[in-house]
Formats: structure tokens, C-alpha cells, sequence
């Protein structure tokens, strides 16, 4: 029996007791005997990329493609790894380009361009100039475009496709391509909400709430979809309604808890060891979960998820915060449902009831940027300006990019006449999203207040545009998945 062999019958075992950590450190260790074996180098990186040593697994994937130029999956996992786990755009364009340049098989030369597609959206995100920011989103749309000609039943293409035009704010070719991909594969979960989010966009909120409460019927642990639920619930049937959702998430929330914090079985203990002890916690949900329902950059969003659990570590030094037991993406699951609770409970004026939900929240994670906005939300509404503003500029303190907390302070600063602040802080929202309606909204306000009537009307229009094809949630809570 030859060494591979070997390999691939101890990566078999290992694997199926998820010891990626343990696979890794193997390959590690005897990887300086077999240094020109292409096999075993990509074995290796596919378990340090199952391990979550991602930076890592791309300097091996470079010496696979050093070994073997011409193979595209090398490179299309590279690329992924980039796009997907360190935020390293560029790095990730350039794995794309050179798969293009291979012109090797025409379905790896689609999804190439598809990716690179998905990888000008990213920089587009990223770019702090307007028309810098125009170029990266026409550069994706023909990089999209080409993919589709290259490749029409891939129903990823169709769905990245719209899932741009839709950034782009073209909703009804996006429409167009998100019915395509479905007609493709109907079942897929992220063109489904896509699809309700576009016609939330149109102002069709029941039928949006159609579509997302059959898409929960047949993915009830998608998170993201609840939340949008909730959101066309409270505006179609009234708050009581999308409290109920609530209450079940909640419901749902404990019962995913328990079943991986008690159970019993060995395959349940394997679990609860390999969520225990990802290395990525806190930082991976952010930039998985947390960017995506949230304005503001990737690198920005990684920043702050960092900031967070460096906060968090050393409070609990101090002994001011405990981290709560298991894995973390389970308890900010439960934080961004009282969240979502507390939202309700504020627009329908209930304010003992919304702080009622934060303190559950700041039980979970005290220093989250979310949670400070929203406490200083509820003392906004208390006509509390002074301990709204310290809440709001902590929140910013830790994400400097968080546009809900830019618009907030700004109105804060507009109610106690500092207009020099509050036209900064909104214009820098509105840098950072140029999209959302409500920064242009208060931006015009502002304007108005100084007497700039001309340029506060042309705000004011430009806000009212954007919000003709508002979505009830941002698109970019849908992921650009790989």
C-alpha cells in the first residue's frame, strides 16, 4: 500500500470524527517527505480549510498550483477561501483571472467569471469614492454577464446575476434573473428570499410575505429569512403577529440549544467539541451573519467583530463578563432575536417592554455595536439626547462604519443645533451607503435647517427615488454565497 493510500484512509477516519485540527497537524508533520506529492499537498489543504486555518490553506493551495499550473480547482478554492474567510478581495480576483486564463473547461471558466463578478460587487462594497464604486459595480455586472452567456443553466449565475441588479438597484431585470434561477432550481433558499425582497421592493409586501413564509415552510432554520418574515409580518398584519414569530424563534432557539448543549449521543459530544472549540467564534459570526444584515465594508465589519471580542476578553480578565457557555453563533442568534423584539416594542412605543428585551441582549453580549445602538434607540425615544449620544458614539466607537448609528447621532446633534457635526456624520453615512433613502432623507433635513434650500431638495428628491425601490430589508442581508 503507497503512502496516498494511507493518507486517504486515515483522512476518511479522521473526518468522519470531524478531527480537522488533528488531520492538519498530520499532513503538517509529514509533508517534508513528500514535497513534490501534488495529491497530499491538496489534502492538506483541504484540512486546513476544514480546521478553519484558512490563511494557511491558501499558501498550500499555492504550492499546488505551483506543482500543477493547470488545474482550475486548485485555483477556484483559492479564490473562495479569499472571497469567503479572509476578506482578501484582491487575492481572490486575481485566483479568478487566472482560471479565465486557462480556458480550460467551459463550466470552470463560467463559475471563474462568476466569481470574479462577485469579487468586483465586494470591492465596490469596499470603495470609498462614488465613482470608484460605479466602475466595480459595471465591472461585475460584465463579468455576470459573461458567465451567463458562458453557462445559462447554472442557476448560481442566474442568482448572483440578479442578486447585483438588485444592488444596483435594476429591479426589474432583477426580477427577471431571479426567475430564471428559479425556474432552474426552484427550491434554492437565497433566490427565494431574493425574489421577496424584490417584490418588497415593488411595495408588494403580501406577496413578499407569501413567498418568504413558504420559503421558511421549507427551510425553518434559516435564520435570515425569519427575520425578514418578521419584518413584512409587522407591516402587513401588525406588530402582534410578528411578536408571535419571535416568541417561536425563542422557542426554536432553545430547543437547538438544548439539543446541542445535553445531548448524549457520541456523534452529538463530537459536535459540542467542535463548536466549543472554533478558534473563529465571535469573528467568523460577524463576518458570516453579522456584515450581511448590517451596512458598512467587509474589512470594516471584521474590524469591529474584532474590536467586540477583544472588548469581551478583557472584560471577562476583569471579571465584569462571563462568555457564556457553547458555541457562539447560537447565543448571537438569540441576541438578534431579542433585537429584532426590541424593534417592535419601540415602534409601537412599548418602552419598558423594549428594554425589557435589551437586557436579555446585553446579558449575551454587552459590548456588541448593535446592542449599544439599540439601548441608545430606547433613550432617544425617552427624549434622553445626552445618554442617547454617549450610546451612539460607542456603538461607532466600535464600528465606525455602522450607518444606523451615523444617522441617529446626526439627528441628535441636528435636535441640539451643531449642524457642522450632523451634516458630517451624514454625509459620511450616506459615503458609506449611498443607497439608503434615510441618510439622504436626514441629510436634506439638515440642509434645510441651515437654509440651503436648493441642494436640501435634491436630497430630499434623491432619498424619495431610493425609496420607491426600497427593499423591507437591505439586500445585503442575502450572503454572496460560493
Amino acid at each position: 500500500m503507497n503512502i496516498e493510500a494511507v493518507y486517504d484512509l486515515l483522512s476518511i477516519f479522521l473526518v468522519r470524527m470531524s478531527q480537522f485540527n488533528m488531520l492538519s497537524e498530520t499532513f503538517d508533520r509529514s509533508m517534508k517527505f513528500s514535497s513534490e506529492e501534488f495529491h497530499l499537498w491538496y489534502q492538506f489543504a483541504l484540512s486546513l480549510t476544514c480546521a478553519g486555518k484558512y490563511a494557511r490553506a491558501v499558501l498550500v493551495l499555492q504550492e499546488c498550483h505551483r506543482l500543477k499550473p493547470t488545474n482550475a480547482s486548485v485555483l477556484m478554492m483559492a479564490a473562495k477561501i479569499c472571497f469567503k474567510h479572509l476578506a482578501q478581495i484582491d487575492e481572490g480576483i486575481e485566483f479568478c483571472r487566472k482560471v479565465v486564463a486557462l480556458q480550460k473547461k467551459q463550466l470552470y471558466t463560467a463559475r471563474a467569471y462568476m466569481m470574479l463578478g462577485i469579487g468586483e460587487a465586494m470591492k465596490a462594497g469596499e470603495a470609498t469614492l462614488n465613482k470608484e464604486r460605479q466602475q466595480y459595480h459595471k465591472q461585475s455586472l460584465e463579468a455576470l454577464k459573461t458567465a451567463e452567456c458562458l453557462d445559462r443553466q447554472d442557476h448560481l449565475i442566474a442568482f448572483h446575476y440578479a442578486l447585483q441588479l438588485a444592488h444596483s438597484r435594476q429591479i426589474p431585470e432583477a426580477l427577471e434573473k431571479i426567475r430564471t434561477a428559479l425556474s432552474l432550481c426552484s427550491e434554492h433558499a437565497e433566490s427565494l428570499h431574493l425574489l421577496a425582497l424584490l417584490l418588497s421592493s415593488q411595495k408588494l409586501f403580501n406577496d413578499a410575505l407569501k413567498v418568504i413564509k413558504g420559503a421558511v415552510e421549507q427551510y425553518p432554520d434559516n435564520t435570515s429569512m425569519l427575520f425578514t418574515m418578521i419584518k413584512l409580518e409587522e407591516i402587513v398584519r401588525g406588530p402582534d403577529e410578528a411578536l408571535m414569530t419571535c416568541k417561536t424563534m425563542l422557542s426554536m432557539w432553545k430547543k437547538t440549544h438544548d439539543d446541542i448543549m445535553h445531548s448524549d449521543t457520541f456523534q452529538g459530544m463530537v459536535l459540542i467539541e467542535k463548536v466549543g472549540s472554533d478558534k473563529r467564534s465571535m469573528a467568523h459570526v460577524h463576518i458570516s451573519e453579522l456584515k450581511d444584515r448590517d451596512s458598512g465594508s467587509i474589512h470594516n465589519s471584521l474590524a469591529a467583530s474584532r474590536v467586540e471580542q477583544a472588548l469581551s476578553e478583557v472584560a471577562s480578565s476583569m471579571g465584569s463578563y462571563i462568555p457564556k457557555p457553547g458555541s457562539q453563533q447560537v447565543w448571537y442568534t438569540q441576541a438578534q432575536i431579542w433585537l429584532s423584539t426590541a424593534e417592535i416594542y419601540l415602534a409601537v412605543g412599548k418602552l419598558s417592554e423594549a428594554r425589557s428585551c435589551m437586557q436579555e441582549a446585553v446579558s449575551i453580549f454587552p459590548l456588541s455595536h448593535q446592542i449599544l445602538h439599540m439601548l441608545g434607540c430606547i433613550h432617544d425615544h425617552k427624549g434622553e439626547l445626552t445618554v442617547a449620544k454617549k450610546y451612539y458614539d460607542n456603538a461607532l466607537a466600535i464600528n465606525p462604519s455602522y450607518v444606523k448609528s451615523l444617522q441617529n447621532l446626526g439627528m441628535v446633534y441636528l435636535e441640539q443645533q451643531n449642524y457642522t457635526m450632523a451634516e458630517k456624520l451624514l454625509k459620511d453615512a450616506v459615503n458609506i451607503d449611498p443607497t439608503s433613502h434615510v441618510s439622504w432623507n436626514h441629510l436634506g433635513r439638515i440642509l434645510m435647517s441651515q437654509g440651503e434650500y436648493e441642494t436640501a431638495s435634491e436630497f430630499l428628491m434623491t432619498s424619495l427615488e431610493l425609496e420607491s425601490t426600497a427593499p423591507i430589508v437591505p439586500f445585503r442581508v442575502i450572503p454572496r454565497i460560493l
